[in-house]
C-alpha cells in the first residue's frame, strides 16, 4: 500500500509519502475497488502504511518480523497521529523494547504516555479539541439487545459516574438482585439515567398505581456523591516544575495540565488521601509512603511560596506556582529508607502532611515487614499493591487492590509472609498456580516467572510509573 502511495502521487511537488493526504484523491477507491472494501477501510488502510513508512520505522520492523501483530501497530499509529515524524519515532522509541510482550491495554497506555512525555502540550490540544466531538451513540447488538456509549467526556467526570454504578449496583445486590456484578452495573446504568429504582422493594404495586415510573434514584442516591479515585502524578509535575504525563487508574495517561488541574481539585477536599512512591529510572517503585495530617502542636507558620528558580534540570522538589510544596523535614529515615518529608497543599488552613516513605524490595529483601502470620499486615500488603499495581499474570490487568495476596512458596511450606514470597495475584492466577502442570517462581523480590506446560517461561517485571526520564530526541533534561 505504501507503494501504492508513490505511484500515485497528488498534485502538490512534495513526494506522496511526505505527508496526510498528499497521494492522489482517489487512490482509496482504487483500492477499494482491489480489495472489494468500504472506502472508510481503505482510507484507514493507507493512513497506516503512510504513518509506518514516514513516522514509525521501528514499529514497521517489529511489524515485519512479527513481533508486532497489526492491532498492535495500529494502537501505537494512532496515538501518534497528532505528532510530527520526529516526535513520532522519540515516542516509539519509549515503548518498543517491550510493545512486544504487553497486552493490548497495557501498550495502549504505554504509547500514549510516552506520547505524552514526548509532546504534552499537543497531548493537551488534543484532548480539549476532542471535547468537540463529545457524543452519546447507540447500536444494535448481535444478539438483538442495543447498547448505549458517550464518547469524548471529561476523565475525572467519566470516574465519578462509573463509580456511582458501581455504588448503586451494589445496593441493588444487597436488595436481592440477581446477577453478577457486570449484570448489576448495567442495570444500575439504566436506573441512574431513567431516574428509577430497581430494588425490590422499591417497586410499586402495579394494583395501587397505574404510573410507569419508578421512584426515583435522585432519592437514593446521596446529592455531590463523589467516587474515590486513584490518581498518579509526577512530583515536579505536581509542583509545575516539568511537564511529564500523570495517570488514572483505571482509565490511563493523562496530559500534565489535567493531572494539575485534578491534583488541585483533590486539595481542596480535607478527605483526600495522598502517597508518595520513589521510582528507579525504569519507573519500578523503590518506597512508598502515605501521608498523615501534621499534629496541630507541630504546625508551622504558613509559607508563602516564592517564585520558581529560573532554568536547571527537573529538582525532586521545590516551590510550585499552584501552592504544592514538598520538602525533607530533616529526620532521617530508616536504614536502606527514604527519610521523612513535608507535603503541603498551599490550602490556607489546612495542616501539612507528613510522609515517612518506607523501601520496596525489588532485587533484595530484609524482610522488615514480615508478616508472623499466614494474612498479610496492612502496609505490606499496600506496598506489595503499590509495587505490582496490577494481577503478577503475564497477561492480566486485574488492579491489585481486587486480587489475593498469594505465597509464592505456600505458608504451610514454610514459605515467608513477605515481599520476597508474594505479590498480589487474580482468582483465576491464583487457581492457575496451584495448577501441577504451571509453576511460578519469584526469581528476585519484584519479577516474577511463570513456566506454561509447554516449557515457555513469561517474565512479569514490577510495575512501570511514570518517572523523569530523559527524551531520547533532545526535549526536556532528566531530573
Amino acid at each position: 500500500m505504501a507503494e501504492l502511495i508513490r505511484r500515485r502521487p497528488g498534485p502538490a511537488s512534495e513526494p506522496a509519502l511526505a505527508a496526510p493526504g498528499s497521494f492522489e484523491e482517489f487512490t482509496a477507491t482504487e483500492l477499494s475497488w482491489a480489495l472489494a472494501d468500504t472506502r472508510w477501510a481503505a482510507d484507514s488502510m493507507l493512513d497506516l502504511a503512510q504513518t509506518l513508512t514516514v513516522k514509525l520505522p521501528g514499529t514497521y520492523a517489529a511489524f515485519r518480523s512479527g513481533i508486532l501483530r497489526q492491532s498492535k501497530v495500529e494502537i501505537i499509529a494512532r496515538a501518534v497521529a497528532h505528532l510530527d515524524p520526529d516526535e513520532a519515532r522519540a515516542a516509539e522509541a519509549l515503548v518498543l523494547d517491550r510493545a512486544g510482550r504487553l497486552t493490548p491495554g497495557g501498550l495502549s497506555a504505554a504509547i500514549a504516555r510516552a506520547v505524552i512525555e514526548v509532546a504534552p502540550d499537543k497531548a493537551a490540544k488534543r484532548r480539549e479539541k476532542g471535547t468537540q466531538d463529545a457524543r452519546v451513540q447507540r447500536w444494535m447488538e448481535d444478539s438483538g439487545n442495543a447498547a448505549l456509549m458517550g464518547r469524548e467526556l471529561p476523565p475525572a467526570d467519566v470516574l465519578a459516574a462509573d463509580q456511582r454504578i458501581t455504588w448503586w449496583a451494589k445496593q441493588l445486590k444487597k436488595a436481592g438482585l440477581d446477577g453478577d456484578m457486570d449484570q448489576l452495573r448495567a442495570r444500575a446504568y439504566l436506573d441512574i439515567l431513567l431516574g428509577r429504582d430497581s430494588r425490590p422493594a422499591a417497586r410499586p404495586d402495579p394494583q395501587a398505581s397505574t404510573s410507569p415510573h419508578l421512584p426515583p434514584t435522585a432519592g437514593v442516591i446521596p446529592a455531590g456523591f463523589a467516587g474515590r479515585i486513584n490518581l498518579t502524578i509526577p512530583l515536579a509535575t505536581l509542583l509545575d516544575l516539568a511537564e511529564r504525563p500523570g495517570e488514572i487508574a483505571g482509565l490511563g495517561p493523562i496530559d500534565p495540565a489535567l493531572a494539575r488541574d485534578l491534583a488541585n481539585a483533590a486539595a481542596a477536599s480535607p478527605q483526600t488521601t495522598w502517597c508518595v512512591t520513589v521510582t528507579d529510572d525504569q519507573g519500578h517503585a523503590t518506597g512508598h509512603g502515605c501521608a498523615r495530617p501534621e499534629p496541630k502542636s507541630h504546625t508551622r507558620p504558613a509559607q508563602h511560596p516564592g517564585p520558581r528558580p529560573p532554568g536547571g534540570p527537573d529538582p525532586p522538589g521545590g516551590t510550585p506556582s499552584q501552592g504544592f510544596t514538598f520538602t525533607a523535614t530533616g529526620q532521617p529515615g530508616p536504614p536502606g529508607g527514604y527519610g521523612h518529608w513535608r507535603l503541603a497543599t498551599g490550602v490556607p488552613g489546612r495542616p501539612d502532611l507528613m510522609i515517612a516513605l518506607d523501601p520496596i524490595a525489588l532485587d533484595e529483601c530484609d524482610h522488615r515487614f514480615q508478616a508472623r502470620g499466614h494474612d498479610p499486615g496492612a502496609r505490606l500488603r499496600h506496598l506489595s499493591q503499590i509495587r505490582h499495581a496490577t494481577c503478577t499474570g503475564p497477561t492480566c490487568r486485574r488492579p491489585s487492590t481486587q486480587a489475593d495476596f498469594e505465597h509464592n512458596i505456600p505458608f504451610e511450606n514454610g514459605g515467608r509472609t513477605c515481599l520476597c514470597n508474594g505479590g498480589p495475584k487474580c482468582r483465576h492466577e491464583h487457581r492457575l498456580k496451584q495448577h501441577p502442570r504451571w509453576n511460578v517462581e519469584q526469581v528476585n523480590p519484584g519479577t516474577f516467572r511463570w513456566t506454561a506446560p509447554s516449557g515457555r517461561h513469561y517474565d512479569t517485571e514490577p510495575t512501570r510509573y511514570p518517572i523523569l526520564s530523559r527524551v531520547p530526541w533532545g526535549g526536556p533534561s532528566a531530573g
